[in-house]
């Protein structure tokens, strides 16, 4: 299950960079997250972007790898990462619609 959870926290972050991309080159919005708009500020608009991306799946990776032997650290772990997920899904479902719209 925490496989699962990785991988579809990953595919949603690249939906995010992919849409992201879109709508910045389009001149249909800007980077709200004001950490990943300093990145991209710095680093440029798609290296900016999978910078912060990486520095955020990597240690979502080394947790969603660990095995908790406490029943409600695994739950909690799962809860998580399936948190974030939801998070992420509505992230890509706005940028979507941001693309949609224009």
């Amino acid at each position: 299950m925490d496989m699962v959870l990785f991988i579809a926290l990953s595919l949603l972050q690249l939906a995010d960079v992919c849409t992201t991309v879109l709508i910045i080159r389009r001149g249909l919005g800007r980077e709200a997250n004001p950490i990943v708009a300093e990145a991209i500020d710095a680093f440029g608009l798609i290296p900016g972007l999978l910078v912060v991306k990486l520095l955020f799946v990597i240690p979502t990776w080394s947790t969603a790898m660990q095995h908790f032997s406490e029943p409600w650290m695994a739950l909690l772990q799962k809860s998580l990462l399936a948190a974030i997920c939801l998070g992420y899904v509505w992230v890509v479902v706005h940028n979507w619609r941001i693309l949609r719209r224009r």
